[in-house]
């Protein structure tokens, strides 16, 4: 796939849940993964419900550090950094 939505969550993300809907709604498929430098049990089980692979950056050193992180986790040279709480429209990823 030539993109990737790739979410940095931090900490408690209430609205993951509607953001990676939206995000498996597009129209055009493309590949879905989480960064977290701040991994919960909460967080795999929104992950394992919707089937997206989450990775743990194991440094924590700020925000900038946690969004390269996030980009080095996209399997496809386009990547979106969708945030936590945004949704996405379905022809976003066109």
């Amino acid at each position: 796939m030539p993109h990737a939505f790739v979410v940095p969550v931090f900490g408690r993300a209430a609205w993951l849940p509607r953001c990676l809907e939206s995000l498996q709604g597009q129209t055009v498929r493309s590949a879905i993964r989480i960064a977290t430098s701040t991994p919960s049990p909460e967080l795999s089980v929104t992950a394992a419900a919707y089937g997206i692979e989450v990775r743990v950056n194991p440094v924590s050193s700020g925000i900038a550090a946690d969004w390269n992180f996030a980009l080095a986790q996209a399997p496809a040279p386009w990547v979106t950094l969708a945030h936590q709480d945004d949704w996405y429209a379905p022809a976003y990823a066109e």
